[in-house]
């Protein structure tokens, strides 16, 4: 999937927002129709409109999540994993994202 910029986007959400309909919003833009839902959709949750997934881990997770791998060394990655997320519920992770995570840590 083809992400595009964020002015557009919001050019999209006002036109919607003036009463025009989707397909005529489809048109002009040259935007499919899920396109406008999905944005439209995420205006109206308050979430940001800026493509791209948001971050699951933040600056000082790493250091984190090396405290706990040195507090309990031999439990097993989806224990690990499983804590993060205890942690973080508006931010979980995947075992293959906290696998990531600790191999750049090195």
């Amino acid at each position: 999937m083809r992400t595009c910029a964020l002015d557009p986007r919001e050019r999209v959400i006002a036109a919607v927002q003036r009463g025009m309909s989707h397909r005529a919003v489809a048109a002009t833009f040259a935007v499919r129709l899920s396109s406008i839902k999905r944005c439209t959709g995420t205006a109206r949750t308050g979430a940001t409109l800026a493509p791209g997934r948001s971050p699951r881990f933040d600056q000082h997770d790493p250091d984190v999540l090396r405290a706990r791998l040195e507090a309990a060394p031999d439990a097993a990655r989806d224990v690990h994993a499983a804590w993060r997320n205890r942690q973080h519920p508006d931010r979980p992770v995947a075992r293959a994202t906290l696998d990531r995570a600790i191999t750049r840590l090195g």
